[in-house]
C-alpha cells in the first residue's frame, strides 16, 4: 500500500511483480481566508524533528530569503512549527519566529505564500497539502511536490536553484492575478485529489480487489519486517536519546532493504 502512484510506480520499477494498491491521503479542508490585499507575509511551516526540514530551513535563510528580501525589502516571514529551534532565524531581517501554535487556521488565513523548499524525503509533504488545501499558494521544490500531481504554474509553482526560488516566491507575493489564479487552482486540486469522496472510491476497489484475491500460503519462518529488523539492530528498540529511535529504525529499514537487494530479493526489500 502507498499513499501516492509516484511511490507505487518507484516500486513496481524495482519489484514489477508486487501486487500493490494505492490509499490516497485526505486533506483537512480549510477557510479560504482573506482576500490577496488583506494577507501579507510568507510561511515556513514544519515540524523542525525532522532532518528534512531543519535542511529546508537552514538553505532558505542561507540561500533563498536573502534574495527575497533584496527583492522585497518589507517582505516578512514567519517560521511556524514544532520545536523551533533557538537560534533559528535569530539573525535574519524579516523573519519572524513564531513556533507551535494550536490552531493553524487563523496562520494560513492571514498569510500571503507557503514557502517549502524541501531538497530531500519521500513521500507527501503533508505542510504542502494543508497550505493548498486552504487556498494558501505554495512555493515548493521537485521533492517538495513528490505524491501530489501539482503542475507548475497552475496549482503551485516549482523550483529547484535558490535563484529560481527566490524569483518565483516574490513574483505570485506582488502578482495578484497571479495569486488569486494559483490559489484557486491549488485548492482545487486538494479538493478533487484529496478528498474524503476520493479516498470511499479507492477503498471500495481495494476491497473488491481484495475479496477475489488468493491468501498466501504460511511460511513458517516468515518473521516481520519491524521484528527483524529490531533483531538485527537492537538499538532500534533501546538506542539512546530514545527521540532518535524512530531516525534509527527508519535507516535500519533501509540498510536491510539494501541488503535484500544485493541478494536480488526484491519483494523482501
Amino acid at each position: 500500500m502507498t499513499i501516492s502512484e509516484d511511490d507505487r510506480n518507484a516500486f513496481l520499477r524495482v519489484a514489477p511483480m508486487l501486487v500493490t494498491g494505492r490509499m490516497p491521503m485526505i486533506a483537512t479542508i480549510g477557510s479560504e481566508g482573506g482576500t490577496f490585499p488583506e494577507r501579507s507575509g510568507m510561511l515556513f511551516l514544519a515540524n523542525f524533528d525532522n532532518p528534512a526540514n531543519r535542511d529546508a530551513s537552514d538553505w532558505m535563510l542561507a540561500e533563498i530569503w536573502p534574495r527575497i528580501r533584496a527583492q522585497i525589502p518589507t517582505a516578512a516571514l514567519a517560521l511556524v512549527g514544532n520545536n523551533l529551534p533557538a537560534d533559528l532565524g535569530a539573525e535574519e531581517k524579516g523573519v519572524l519566529r513564531v513556533g507551535y501554535v494550536a490552531d493553524l487556521d487563523p496562520v494560513f488565513a492571514k498569510c500571503r505564500v507557503a514557502l517549502s523548499p524541501v531538497r530531500f524525503g519521500t513521500g507527501i509533504k503533508t505542510k504542502n497539502l494543508s497550505a493548498l488545501a486552504h487556498g494558501v499558494p505554495l512555493v515548493t521544490t521537485t521533492v517538495g511536490a513528490d505524491g501530489m500531481a501539482l503542475r507548475h504554474n497552475e496549482t503551485a509553482l516549482i523550483a529547484d536553484t535558490p535563484q529560481e526560488f527566490a524569483g518565483a516566491a516574490a513574483r505570485i507575493y506582488g502578482d495578484e492575478n497571479l495569486w488569486e489564479r494559483i490559489a484557486r487552482q491549488g485548492r482545487e486540486h486538494i479538493l478533487e485529489y484529496f478528498s474524503e469522496q476520493r479516498m470511499r472510491e479507492v477503498v471500495r476497489v481495494l476491497i473488491e480487489h481484495a475479496r477475489h484475491m488468493k491468501p498466501k500460503a504460511y511460511e513458517p519462518d516468515f518473521v516481520w519486517p519491524y521484528l527483524l529488523v529490531e533483531k538485527r539492530f537492537p538499538e532500534v528498540a533501546s538506542g539512546e536519546p530514545a527521540t532518535q529511535r524512530l531516525f534509527m529504525r527508519m535507516a535500519r529499514y533501509v540498510s536491510l532493504a539494501e541488503e535484500f537487494l544485493e541478494q536480488r530479493e526484491p519483494a523482501r526489500a
